[in-house]
Order: C-alpha cells, then structure tokens, then sequence
C-alpha cells in the first residue's frame, strides 16, 4: 500500500485487499490534523483584540449620517475605536449617542466661512450608566493647522446604544468603527 508523501495518508492500490484498518488509520490522522488546526485557530481567536466592525459614510448630498448599532451587541467590547476623515466642514463636526451628548471631531477655525477638512480617532469607553468619549483630532484649513483633545460624557448605558449621529459633515466623510476587547 503507498501512502502520500506529505502526510503519510494510505493510498489502497487496485491491487491491495479490501482492508477498513488503512481507512480508519487515515480518518484518525485526519480527525487529529483537524483538531490541532481548530485548536490553533481559537488560540488565535483569543489573542485578537481589534474586530472591525464597519465603515460608515453619509450619503450623497447630506450633511450627517446616522449609525445604527441596534444590531450590534456591544457587550462583547470593552471599547469602541472611530477613525475618521471629514472634509469639506465649515462648523465643527460633532457626534452624539442616541440623541445626547457632543463629542466634536475636529476643531473649529475662526471663519465660519472657512472650509476645513480633518480626522481624528476617538475611543469610546462604558462605565456603568454612561459613556466617556476621548477624542484626538486635527483640523486642516487654508490659512492653517491645529489639533486637539476633546471629550464627553454620554449619559447612555452601554447596553442601550442605537444611534451615533454624526453632523455636520460632508458626503465625502468617512468613519470606521471597531471594537476592542481586553
């Protein structure tokens, strides 16, 4: 009987007897290749602690964008991460949690009619019966550069976020969301 050259699996020839032992012995080191893949596969499960959730951008001619997250089970993070890239903003971005809170994007320039684009990345982190928002951003204008530290306190349950809305900004705008465990 040959067996493969890699694994060593029993190749019955045409003229080898009828025999089930080659088969079993090829299903048992099968079943054992297989078990040690899946247990390599969880460990590698384990270690990962960024998931990306999704990327979001507004539509075609607005100025926000509403994320749902009613079908995300927040639960299973111990953080949310948001990077994003806004363009084309002529008042200071700002996003809230099921209608409260403010959290700004990016700074605001001193010409409310300047045009400015920026991004940024926040972290969103639970504690009980709310949220703290974190978020360093940067602001590019015509007439100049500046960045910042901004934060917010969101008083939402973690378990109980459905919205993030996300306004003023351009249809060009995007934000990617991700969740953390640790």
């Amino acid at each position: 009987m040959q067996q493969t050259e890699l694994y060593k699996l029993n190749k019955p020839g045409i003229d080898d007897p009828i025999a089930i032992a080659p088969l079993n012995e090829n299903a048992d080191k099968l079943e054992a290749a297989l078990a040690a893949l899946s247990l390599e596969q969880a460990a590698a499960n384990q270690r990962q602690v960024f998931y990306k959730l999704f990327s979001a951008t507004p539509e075609a001619g607005t100025r926000e964008m509403e994320v749902d997250f009613s079908g995300i089970d927040l639960t299973q993070y111990g953080a949310l991460v948001l990077f994003y890239s806004i363009y084309d903003s002529v008042n200071t971005p700002s996003m809230n949690i099921n209608g409260v809170g403010g959290l700004s994007l990016i700074p605001g320039v001193s010409h409310a009619t300047s045009h400015h684009h920026g991004g940024g990345f926040a972290v969103l982190i639970p504690d009980k019966e709310r949220i703290y928002g974190v978020c360093l951003r940067a602001t590019f204008a015509l007439s100049s550069t500046t960045g910042g530290i901004d934060y917010a306190m969101f008083p939402v349950r973690w378990e109980e976020v459905q919205i993030m809305k996300f306004k003023p900004i351009s249809d060009q705008s995007t934000v990617v969301f991700y969740g953390l465990r640790f």
